[in-house]
């Protein structure tokens, strides 16, 4: 088993295993070499630090990660782990996880995080192995809202977020992708919208990814919750860009996911964000 850094791997390449590792998951995350680079822009992806397993001069397995800092430690985050079906069985997650190892020791790296649908049992079953634990459940879910609550008002767009606003909003830690840092990276391709109040005061917010259709952070300020601005404002991004995503709720948000049951989004996946202390 040949493991190599993925900074001698050329792009296509990557791209060509990370779509053949995960053609039978759960979910359908298939992806271009364009797409995939400004997703791993914005999570930050370090290639130099991630690692790749070669059968010739074919890529057959991966793990992708990226460095920032989490609860003001530096942490590496596991943004894609795959292995291509002939290469099951193997333990091959293993040795890549054991070949990036001393990467974390020179880069002082104290923890590492990753995220994995709780269907996958296989994979959650190596991580533990490797020493990961569960830190919490994320779930995500979809729809497209019809009902709006508050017609007569308008959605603001905003050049930036007001992020002292989106902080007082926040009911729970987004995770790794949908924190401020990630979408300061990935800032070109998303969007900001704001709900202003009866009185004109700022309601709620949202952040939105159009060409993924996915709601990177929502929220609804304390003050003017269970009024609907949360419902109006998702129900116009519906009406703008069709049926939406919502992932990474924190499974310990009883209000965020009461919400999205009440306005009738739809379940469509549970994961864990699991931790490894180094």
């Amino acid at each position: 088993m040949i493991i190599t850094s993925l900074d001698k791997v050329p792009m296509p390449e990557i791209t060509r295993c990370f779509n053949s590792g995960f053609s039978d998951y759960l979910l359908n995350v298939s992806a271009s070499a364009f797409d995939l680079e400004n997703r791993w822009k914005a999570a930050n992806v370090d290639l130099g630090l991630s690692v790749g397993r070669l059968e010739g001069q074919r890529l057959v397995g991966l793990l992708l990660l990226a460095t920032g800092s989490w609860e003001g430690r530096p942490t590496a985050f596991n943004a894609a782990t795959c292995v291509e079906a002939a290469y099951r069985g193997q333990h091959t997650t293993r040795e890549l996880f054991r070949a990036a190892l001393p990467l974390f020791e020179q880069r002082k790296i104290e923890s590492c995080r990753l995220e994995v649908i709780q269907q996958n049992e296989r994979a959650i079953y190596a991580y533990r192995q490797i020493g990961f634990r569960i830190d919490r459940s994320l779930l995500g879910y979809a729809g497209e809202l019809a009902v709006d609550p508050h017609p007569s008002l308008g959605l603001v767009a905003a050049p930036a977020p007001d992020w002292g606003f989106v902080e007082a909003c926040h009911d729970f830690t987004p995770s790794w992708e949908n924190q401020q840092a990630a979408l300061v990276r990935g800032w070109q391709h998303l969007e900001s919208w704001t709900m202003p109040s009866a009185d004109g005061q700022t309601a709620a917010y949202a952040l939105v990814h159009p060409l993924r259709k996915l709601v990177c952070q929502f929220g609804v300020h304390p003050e003017f919750r269970r009024r609907g601005y949360g419902r109006s404002l998702l129900a116009k991004l519906c009406t703008r860009h069709g049926r939406l995503r919502l992932i990474n709720v924190d499974g310990r948000s009883e209000g965020m996911l009461r919400f999205s049951e009440n306005v009738g989004l739809e379940h469509i996946v549970d994961q864990y964000e699991m931790r490894l202390d180094l």
